[in-house]
């Protein structure tokens, strides 16, 4: 598995785990990438999620976990 496919599962576990936002600069820290990188990979990790009904939301102080209905 790739080291951007761990990170995508990182990312989505920890957002599972969260009952807040969180910001890019959290999970860059977290994951050692940069904020830029975990904004690309909150991207590509939507595309995935919209299949389901969910996505991560872009908010103006961090990103949140939302589930469609």
């Amino acid at each position: 598995m790739s080291l951007e496919k761990n990170r995508h599962i990182l990312i989505t576990l920890y957002f599972m785990e969260q009952e807040r936002t969180v910001t890019s600069w959290e999970l860059s820290q977290m994951t050692h990438v940069s904020s830029r990188t975990i904004k690309g990979d909150i991207a590509q990790i939507n595309q995935e999620l919209k299949k389901q009904g969910e996505k991560l939301s872009p908010k103006k102080r961090g990103i949140l976990s939302s589930g469609g209905e």
